[in-house]
């Protein structure tokens, strides 16, 4: 069940279009943290900061959105990442 980075890239976009992409909720203050399109389609702008914990970004790609889905080990884990950004469970499950 892996996912590429050109499926994440053209999922990210189908959902998100080039508005903010969340990753998660801050447990304390409930804003989210996640990505920011640059203005090259390819570039991704990771802001781990929120509300209440400074933080810091770097520049990032679809391909850290592919590695980290990739990376788990639990498959519902996997599942609710690809729903997140978009990518079709069904289709992908079979890679």
């Amino acid at each position: 069940m892996r996912v590429t980075t050109e499926q994440v890239k053209i999922a990210v976009k189908k959902k998100f279009g080039n508005d903010f992409i969340p990753l998660r909720q801050c447990s304390i203050c409930k804003e989210y943290v996640g990505y920011y399109p640059q203005n090259n389609d390819d570039i991704l702008w990771f802001d781990s900061s929120c509300g209440c914990c400074g933080g810091g970004g770097r520049y990032c790609s679809h391909s850290d959105i592919a590695d980290t889905i990739n990376m788990q080990s639990n498959p519902e884990a996997a599942k609710m990442l690809m729903e997140h950004f978009g990518l079709n469970f069904k289709l992908t499950k079979e890679l």
